[in-house]
């Protein structure tokens, strides 16, 4: 997985004002991929993507 190209399409997903499931599914592959070790991707660069990604990883962790 590449962090930084799955936030990426989330930040491009909502800036396009799409809606569908595909982007939670996105965020949870990224919270797993993080929960299990791997690299962050840079929250800086999709500012967008990050703030919808740290909303979703409340529900994440509820849910664990």
């Amino acid at each position: 997985m590449d962090p930084d190209e799955t936030l990426k399409m989330i930040d491009e997903f909502l800036q396009a004002r799409k809606t569908g499931d595909e982007v939670d599914e996105w965020c949870h592959n990224l919270y797993e991929w993080i929960e299990k070790g791997g690299f962050e991707p840079n929250w800086n660069r999709y500012p967008l993507g990050t703030e919808y990604y740290k909303c979703r990883e409340v529900s994440e962790r509820r849910n664990a």
